[in-house]
């Protein structure tokens, strides 16, 4: 075993003998630790969705797209998390959404939109007349 993985190992188990039953003992002792257990259980669920199935999904769509789209025709895109990441923050958790967000998220989605037009029009421009 490599010497990292043997440090990574140690200190992982390390953690759950000697770290994890004392705070389970800790939080057990009266009835409001328990309820801080079980915002902290929530809390790392919490963690574990947003780390396995949400990274699987994004890496999956974008390992898709990347197989049948070049990455300079897929970069701008990328553009469009913070955007996106706002406007469903306001939909779904009632986030405030003031004015200088919204006009951030336009002169985002202006940029993209002249870049994409841009970039069609280079394309248009470079095509043969036809007949010549």
């Amino acid at each position: 075993m490599p010497g990292s993985a043997l440090y990574l190992f140690s200190s992982f188990l390390a953690s759950f003998v000697f770290i994890f039953p004392r705070a389970r003992a800790a939080a057990v002792r009266s009835a409001a630790s328990f309820s801080l257990l079980i915002t902290e259980l929530r809390a790392w669920a919490a963690v574990l969705f947003q780390s396995y199935p949400n990274t699987l999904f994004g890496f999956g769509v974008w390992s898709m797209l990347m197989r049948k789209h070049a990455a300079a025709e897929l970069a701008p895109f990328t553009l469009l998390v913070p955007a996106v990441g706002m406007l469903c923050a306001a939909i779904i958790l009632g986030e405030p959404l003031p004015p200088w967000k919204i006009v951030a998220g336009g002169v985002v989605l202006a940029g993209l939109a002249i870049n994409q037009i841009a970039v069609r029009i280079q394309t248009w421009q470079r095509r043969p007349a036809p007949g010549g």
